[in-house]
């Protein structure tokens, strides 16, 4: 009971649009409250595709795997099939994050999922989960027998919508919904998926689950190493000929991967059987996947995007006060350009740590605690417009409690373990002075507040607020 008043006050503070925080939540303690962040998050239960667990890992990501090679395939071009434009757009690194954010989501969300997400078994069998996902090119259906959606369709949905969105000059869109379109063609290289043979198939129960966790421990086995990517698999430039003929390919496949021997040793138990038994038929798939995911790229380049120049991704690098780059765990200051001496620090409240400026102190000194921008994911150390990035304090008064973070409780910004849903920031430029940036995570821009008592609270605004303008000061 303790713990739902705590909650209920908590939110009648909230809702009141003020910081302040009354005495009976100050009397159960806000760390009470805080401690409860995320321990309800949805813990994602699915069918097993090509895997995707990471948006930016691709150990963990057969689907990433297979669209960061297909890339690099496009870059050892060598007949200048694939303009030079391209890979550009591709590898500017906010582009490149959101096309592998769709990559991701597209598994995730449900709106990429008709049947809905959630449990694959009986349950979700009958309701359909991600049977979108699924194309069977001999029937045209997926694996609850429709005809829509299936991978074809929903692939050449988002193939035309991305290209709608750079037409428009809606370029975050565009990277976004084309990373959720290759996803739908990878899905059709999966010879699983082609044939829909799905994790409940009662002959060998869970086998589809198994065979992609196997998959992802040994595709490094079979990337691409040279330039030849398929650009021509149909004599067509309609994306569903593209995927039907990618899923026809792969669905040959099918009785080397699932014929009774196979499903035989895997019902016993006999994993290191099946394992060897599948792996030529893995090897044909995975590089056939490669080459022609390439070439599903560079089809959406040649019909939408054309000679459009890309951005100099030099333009795009973040920059601190004496114009050098942000770089990876090197110390800043992050200050307001209004008050320029009063960086980013913490202090402790109810058994948290939670962000605020740094005092005022009348000389001409920046105070308040170093923070370090740390990457989730391979870069060059880098930080571009748009990027994801965690925010780490150098120090704190709890051991490992430092990363920037906050609660769907509260609009304050607290310091926390990092842990996989640990808060990831975003920087862009302000538009009317590019030596000043706005600060953003989930679209929230990073405000601060004042309470009455001298204290400017680090918050969370409205995404229709005006964001605050920062300054990025080397610390070291």
């Amino acid at each position: 009971m303790k713990k739902k008043l705590c909650t209920m006050a908590l939110v009648t503070a909230i809702a009141s649009g003020t910081v302040v925080i009354p005495a009976e939540v100050q009397a159960c303690g806000i760390g009470e409250v805080m401690k409860q962040e995320n321990q309800e998050q949805q813990e994602h239960k699915r069918v097993k595709r090509w895997s995707a667990e990471h948006p930016h890992h691709s150990n963990e990501s057969t689907h990433l795997w297979i669209a960061q090679n297909a890339i690099q395939i496009m870059s050892r071009n060598q007949d200048k099939t694939v303009q030079e434009n391209e890979l550009q757009f591709l590898n500017t690194p906010e582009y490149k994050e959101l096309f592998e954010r769709g990559l991701y989501d597209a598994d995730y969300l449900d709106e990429f999922n008709d049947g809905g997400t959630g449990t694959i078994g009986i349950d979700g069998l009958i309701r359909g989960g991600w049977k979108s996902h699924f194309y069977d090119p001999d029937t045209g259906k997926n694996y609850k027998g429709e005809e829509e959606p299936t991978a074809l369709s929903q692939g050449d949905k988002y193939f035309k919508l991305a290209g709608e969105y750079f037409k428009k000059d809606d370029r975050k869109q565009a990277f976004y919904y084309l990373g959720v379109a290759t996803h739908y063609f990878t899905d059709a290289t999966q010879p699983m998926h082609a044939a829909n043979f799905t994790a409940v198939d009662m002959s060998a129960l869970k086998f589809h689950s198994a065979f992609e966790n196997y998959v992802t421990t040994i595709q490094d086995q079979y990337k691409v190493s040279d330039g030849e990517g398929v650009y021509n698999l149909v004599n067509s430039n309609d994306p569903k000929q593209w995927i039907h003929e990618t899923a026809r390919l792969a669905k040959v496949e099918i009785g080397n991967i699932t014929n009774d021997e196979i499903k035989s040793h895997y019902n016993k138990g006999d994993n290191a059987l099946w394992q060897q038994e599948v792996m030529p038929a893995v090897q044909r798939s995975l590089q056939t996947a490669q080459r022609n995911t390439a070439g599903f790229i560079h089809l959406w380049f040649k019909t939408y995007v054309g000679k459009t120049a890309a951005e100099d991704i030099e333009n795009t690098i973040v920059r601190d006060s004496k114009g050098e780059a942000i770089q990876e765990n090197k110390k800043y200051f992050v200050v307001p350009s209004e008050f320029l001496n009063r960086g980013l620090t913490f202090e402790v409240y109810a058994s948290n740590d939670y962000a605020l400026l740094s005092n005022h102190v009348d000389d001409n000194k920046v105070h308040g605690t170093p923070v370090q921008f740390v990457f989730d994911k391979d870069n060059n150390g880098i930080l571009h417009r748009g990027e994801s990035v965690l925010l780490k304090m150098t120090q704190s008064n709890y051991d490992n409690y430092v990363f920037l973070n906050y609660s769907n409780m509260t609009n304050w910004v607290h310091l926390a373990k990092r842990k996989t849903n640990t808060a990831q920031f975003k920087v862009y430029p302000n538009p009317n002075n590019p030596t000043e940036y706005f600060l953003y995570t989930d679209g929230y821009p990073i405000n601060y507040q004042e309470n009455g008592k001298e204290k400017s609270w680090i918050v969370l605004g409205k995404k229709t607020d005006k964001p605050k303008a920062w300054k990025l000061i080397q610390a070291e």
